[in-house]
């Protein structure tokens, strides 16, 4: 989507009035506005008077000696000789203020902190760019590859609108190809191994399918990041073979008893969390594969979404059975797992302690051709749509100044 950067200049005009209440801005919009309508909450605070400072606005006004008053997250009041009684005092002597402006936008996190240096001044990217786009509707574009994210369904287009907290820098040296593979199965992966499955250091993992790519994720997440062991189904003896170099320890074929095969597997014990998209004539056998406290996630139901159920056997061995999807969900739900993903697993892709595998490319006119495929079931790993090859580039591992 187009976007334009307004920039966080500060105004040097002398004067103003000598006071000014922070809810009489002419740019100051009401938590109810429009369709960019913020849903910013104040946290409480100690009321806090900031005196001597010289204040610019914002608005093209500038304030010398002046006197700033916070109380619980919001500017009260900016001006000359207000009354402090009832604030703890600040002396801002020699410094220079901007209230509310990058303040603000540092603790939502759009505008980087001191120790992190940004690649311009510039505070937001928004569009459109108005005095009304709160912060928090903002991308913040610190890596020239902030554009993959995870849409909410009708990605099939040339331009898609996100909103900010799901978008994710492409990991450096990926294509875009290869980044567009990821957003969908990590966020997937993780939302249901992770969050839902609570897999924690060292338990063990069955992935239902292992070839898929939400199965993959899965499974090098559970390697990398838990140090868990993990076991996996597939069709084929291909897929098989992918399932271990992908890091599965053991792969069984599901067109046999695997249930038997992942028991003997681990002596009899289970495994602590199961992830499944079949469910129906499944669901009970894998209910007996986990031990005490183990967990089974559903992230779909091919196989039927009806089955019988030993509840008894669920409660007396306190098992957890729960499922998800992730298009009804909230945006900051899903930033928050945006934020987790670029944090923790990222770097692992970058490095290449993770790998992407992408089975087919298609260019974006040969939609049908790729749906074939999938209906085939053949395939290994992603199949990605390609829109423009021509911007289908590399994200370059160093920015253009050097750093890493």
């Amino acid at each position: 989507f187009g976007c334009a950067i307004a920039l966080g200049a500060c105004s040097t005009m002398g004067g103003g009035d000598a006071s000014r209440s922070a809810a009489s801005s002419p740019s100051s919009a009401s938590a109810a506005d429009g369709p960019y309508a913020s849903t910013y909450e104040r946290f409480p605070g100690r009321p806090t008077a900031l005196v001597g400072a010289t204040v610019y606005d914002g608005a093209g006004q500038r304030f010398d000696n002046a006197t700033v008053l916070f109380r619980d997250g919001e500017v009260v009041e900016v001006g000359q000789g207000l009354a402090t009684d009832g604030y703890d005092v600040i002396d801002g002597t020699g410094k220079f203020v901007t209230p509310g402006v990058i303040d603000i936008h540092s603790h939502l996190g759009d505008y980087p902190t001191p120790s992190v240096q940004a690649h311009s001044d510039g505070n937001e990217a928004t569009s459109p760019t108005t005095p009304e786009v709160w912060a928090e509707h903002s991308v913040w574009p610190q890596d020239p590859g902030f554009s993959r994210a995870l849409a909410n369904g009708g990605g099939y287009a040339e331009f898609c609108c996100v909103p900010a907290l799901q978008c994710m820098p492409v990991p450096r040296g990926f294509t875009f190809v290869q980044a567009a593979s990821l957003p969908e199965v990590y966020f997937t992966a993780w939302n249901n191994v992770i969050w839902l499955g609570r897999l924690a250091e060292g338990e063990s993992l069955l992935v239902q399918g292992g070839t898929s790519g939400v199965g993959m994720a899965a499974i090098q997440i559970a390697r990398k990041l838990r140090n868990a062991t993990v076991y996996a189904t597939a069709g084929t003896e291909e897929k098989l073979a992918v399932c271990r170099e992908t890091g599965a320890q053991a792969a069984v074929s599901y067109k046999g008893p695997w249930d038997d095969e992942i028991r003997a597997l681990t002596g009899g014990e289970g495994v602590d969390v199961i992830l499944d998209a079949q469910a129906g004539p499944y669901t009970q056998r894998q209910l007996d594969l986990l031990k005490p406290d183990g967990r089974l996630i559903f992230i779909a139901s091919h196989l039927g979404e009806t089955a019988e159920v030993n509840v008894r056997s669920v409660v007396r061995r306190r098992l957890t059975l729960a499922g998800s999807t992730l298009r009804p969900r909230p945006a900051a739900y899903k930033g928050r797992i945006a934020a987790e993903l670029v944090e923790q697993v990222w770097p692992l892709l970058e490095s290449g302690a993770i790998a992407t595998r992408i089975h087919a490319v298609f260019p974006f006119e040969d939609v049908r051709s790729a749906h074939r495929l999938l209906d085939e079931n053949e395939q290994i790993g992603k199949v990605v749509l390609s829109v423009d090859p021509s911007l289908a580039q590399t994200v370059a591992r160093s920015l253009p100044d050097g750093r890493n």
